[in-house]
């Protein structure tokens, strides 16, 4: 049974949405268990199997077959993969066996692979309407996953999905009854699996915290005696509540990670007066009674207990993480439902903490975070956390929102992390103008004894709206001794080596960072699996938010996966070039280069235009749906509007549509980053609305070469497009991976421009293509 052209387009549309979600859903549930580089890995593996498809496809020597059979399998294997790993394969989750799991999960890549390189081969004349189909329907995921996370949990999302390839597969001409019945299954599976009544993810009995979340290590340790009391899926975040075997205290962790503190609290403030004994309680100590304070992420709600016992009289908290409401709420007996209580006029805020600081209007007397995350798209996706919290233009939107003589206060765990804080906020306020002199009398650090395990919150960076007073700083010593605090850096006495060199006035924020990473005691060294090297203190800024990066070189997990990305990407291409030489294509190597270049600076331009426009979102899920919507709408505008006119006039239009493109990649990178600054304090519609006016456009022309290039080489040789299909697709993954390697040391700034010499390169090689195309008619590959 042949199907409709329409049909064909609805089904091609289909599969590239039930692939991205796939995607995506993955992300979700690999990034409760294992860490992000393992994540990335594993997607990378996967994601490869799309080339692997597209490379069965090319074994079609004559004609190509049908798409009915890639159809179904597609429908089959997107939950089959989740359905083997939390059965029968528990154990390779069990013991993170990254291979084997990847392999497992790659199979609905390849099923998309062979279907979409089948029908771009066969209908190859159309290659931009099918693209235009393609790319909406990837546009359609990136809109609607987030939403269907949040409403069935990520674990259902491949069943539905496969309900949604059935479809696809009727559309294509699949048996009525094949067609129906496996996704009226599928459908049922997935309302199951939304109420978790099938798969469970397992308890992890790997020891290698490099790879695995400790949550679900402590959950395959009978000691710990901890237990799920509670989950609940967003697509921000897998959020559960754990309880530990005689111990009060609740714990929420997000994403198997970072657990915050749920303290036991009946409402009556005089019961918790022991936390005033706490490091996290010194800055309302120092500041009593504060008139407005903003606690960026209090997750569980001790932050904000903690500024209730300091009597502070208007207290706005900020929280990234939206699940942590209706968890709060749940539990609300157990913490003294500290979220709608009157000093908290507004409740909990769910919202990004810099960006709502950018549109806040207030004076904060304190501003509070403790171990805080910030909007990254990267969490479950690239091999380095980044965090718009601590950087240069994030300290200086705090130091402009502190009311006169407020207080800075940042909690963290590691004496590096709060360095590198201290360098970062040094460089902040000279930026400021704040001279040398003055900046040590405006800051204070202190920390608990070495031995204190009790919790998290040991170091405490307390930075100043002016020099401290002598009082305040005598008292900032009293509070210490009170406590048993050990001091680090005090306002009132001259800083030890190497700090002192602060004060010089000679002393640059970068000869700072230098002279704090010289220090010769343990917590300067890092063991990166050769000799032992000196940590690097690099300044933290908005193209480079690295925070946790301390490595002077390349993270060596990332280099390994750069280097496996770039080897495969090489073996592609090498390949490439003698499929096209078989199946009779001119010039096959300058074909491959193009079709290769298209994927991997495809890529680089979207991981760094992504990470730029994000923080001018602030919402993360918000951002990404919205950024990649609209880019992913543009291309598929782009694609379409390459199908007016024969080939040749493509062709003739593809110089053009290089050098437009290129123009407009610089015009982006010039005014990114004074927009943003411009938009941050603006309403969310009208930074919405400035998103879409940079991605669309510029989506509209990365959208055009691809499928250009696919009417080109289809019109002469219409076997080798399964093969620029692979090319296009394993290149996009190296893409992938050079972008997060290129961010971590050259910033993404530098990731766009990479992205537009990859493209100078594409356009290099279809020139000649192009004007033999548009003088002879013919489609040589050049």
């Amino acid at each position: 049974m042949s199907s409709s052209p329409r049909a064909i387009r609805w089904a091609v549309g289909l599969t590239a949405c039930c692939v991205l979600s796939y995607e995506i859903a993955l992300t979700r549930i690999f990034s409760v268990l294992f860490r992000s580089p393992y994540v990335f890995l594993i997607l990378s593996i996967a994601i490869c199997g799309l080339g692997l498809g597209s490379w069965f496809a090319g074994r079609d020597r004559d004609a190509p077959r049908g798409l009915v059979r890639p159809a179904v399998g597609l429908a089959v294997t997107l939950p089959l993969p989740l359905l083997l790993l939390l059965t029968v394969g528990r154990g390779l989750v069990a013991g993170a066996h990254g291979g084997a799991v990847a392999v497992c999960t790659l199979l609905p890549y390849v099923a998309a692979g062979v279907l979409l390189a089948r029908a771009f081969r066969k209908y190859s004349a159309d290659a931009g309407r099918l693209y235009f189909y393609d790319l909406s329907g990837a546009g359609l995921a990136a809109l609607a996953t987030a939403q269907l996370i949040n409403l069935v949990g990520a674990l259902a999302v491949p069943f539905l999905l496969g309900a949604a390839a059935a479809v696809g597969a009727g559309l294509l001409g699949a048996r009525r009854w094949v067609a129906s019945g496996l996704a009226l299954g599928l459908l049922l599976l997935g309302g199951l699996q939304s109420q978790e009544r099938l798969l469970r993810l397992p308890p992890v009995t790997s020891a290698d915290s490099a790879k695995v979340k400790p949550l679900f290590q402590e959950l395959a340790d009978p000691a710990a005696g901890a237990t799920i009391e509670y989950t609940r899926w967003s697509a921000v975040a897998r959020t559960d509540v754990v309880s530990n075997r005689g111990v009060p205290v609740k714990y929420i962790w997000t994403d198997g990670d970072v657990p915050t503190q749920m303290e036991p609290f009946n409402g009556d403030l005089a019961t918790a007066a022991g936390y005033q004994a706490f490091i996290g309680f010194l800055p309302y100590a120092l500041q009593p009674a504060p008139d407005r304070v903003l606690c960026i992420g209090p997750g569980g709600g001790l932050d904000v207990l903690l500024a209730l016992l300091g009597r502070s009289k208007a207290i706005e908290p900020v929280e990234l993480n939206p699940a942590i409401g209706p968890v709060t709420d749940r539990f609300k007996g157990h913490y003294g439902d500290l979220y709608h209580r009157p000093e908290l006029p507004r409740g909990l805020i769910i919202d990004e903490g810099r960006s709502y600081l950018s549109r806040s209007r207030q004076q904060y007397d304190v501003i509070y975070f403790a171990l805080a995350k910030s909007a990254t798209t990267q969490q479950g996706g690239m091999a380095l956390v980044d965090n718009y919290l601590y950087t240069v233009e994030a300290f200086e939107a705090y130091f402009r929102r502190l009311a006169p003589g407020g207080l800075l206060a940042l909690v963290l765990q590691e004496p590096n992390l709060t360095d590198r804080c201290l360098v970062t906020a040094f460089a902040a306020l000279r930026r400021q103008g704040i001279a040398n002199a003055a900046i040590p009398r405006r800051v204070a650090w202190v920390h608990a004894a070495p031995e204190y395990q009790g919790s998290p919150y040991r170091q405490l960076l307390l930075i100043r709206n002016g020099p401290y007073p002598a009082a305040a700083a005598r008292q900032l010593r009293w509070e210490c001794r009170r406590r048993g605090l050990q001091t680090r850096l005090l306002p009132d006495q001259a800083w030890p080596e190497p700090y002192a060199v602060a004060a010089r006035p000679e002393t640059t924020a970068e000869a700072f960072s230098a002279a704090v990473a010289s220090q010769d005691d343990y917590l300067q060294r890092l063991y990166f699996g050769g000799p032992w090297e000196r940590l690097q203190l690099r300044i933290v800024t908005d193209d480079r938010p690295f925070y946790a990066d301390f490595s002077p070189r390349l993270h060596p997990f990332l280099s390994k996966l750069l280097k496996w990305s770039l080897g495969a990407g090489l073996v592609c291409l090498l390949w490439g070039v003698w499929e096209l030489r078989q199946r009779g294509v001119a010039r096959p190597a300058a074909v491959a280069g193009y079709f290769g270049a298209l994927g991997a600076g495809f890529m680089l331009v979207e991981v760094a235009l992504i990470q730029k426009l994000v923080l001018l979102l602030g919402y993360p899920t918000l951002a990404l749906t919205a950024i990649l919507f609209s880019l992913l709408l543009g291309c598929a505008l782009g694609g379409s509007f390459t199908n007016r006119g024969p080939a040749a006039a493509a062709a003739r239009r593809l110089p053009w549509v290089f050098l437009t493109l290129l123009l407009a990649v610089l015009l982006v990178r010039g005014v990114l980053t004074p927009l943003t600054t411009a938009l941050l304090p603006a309403a969310l519609p009208w930074r919405l609305l400035a998103a879409v006016v940079v991605t669309l456009p510029l989506g509209f022309l990365l959208g055009q070469p691809f499928p250009t290039g696919l009417r080109l080489l289809g019109e002469r040789q219409a076997a080798a497009v399964p093969a620029a299909w692979a090319i296009n697709g394993v290149l996009s993954v190296t893409g992938s991976v050079v972008a997060a390697a290129a961010a971590s040391r050259l910033g993404y700034s530098a990731v766009l421009l990479g992205g537009l010499s990859v493209y100078v390169g594409a356009w290099l090689t279809a020139s000649r293509w192009c004007h033999d195309t548009a003088t002879t008619g013919s489609v040589e590959a050049s």
